[in-house]
């Protein structure tokens, strides 16, 4: 894994991510317990989900949720 990228592991923070623009790049890791790695995602975007901070739309969240699990289940 390179410097700038993030390994999620959290399938709700990894949906998050999504809604707000970022990329999966790829998956790492054997089945089931793979992490969704993404590039450049500052520390403030993930305190921001853990603080409830922010808001973003349900049905977004919801989508984005279904297309992490479709990963999940193509063993990607």
């Amino acid at each position: 894994m390179k410097d700038a990228e993030l390994a999620i592991s959290d399938l709700h923070l990894a949906a998050y991510l999504l809604v707000r623009g970022f990329k999966v790049i790829r998956l790492e890791g054997p089945l089931g317990r793979r992490e969704f790695i993404f590039a450049e995602v500052p520390t403030e975007v993930i305190a921001s989900f853990y603080g409830g901070d922010d808001r973003v739309s349900a049905r977004a969240l919801l989508d984005a949720l279904r297309n992490l699990r479709g990963l999940l289940a193509q063993g990607a």
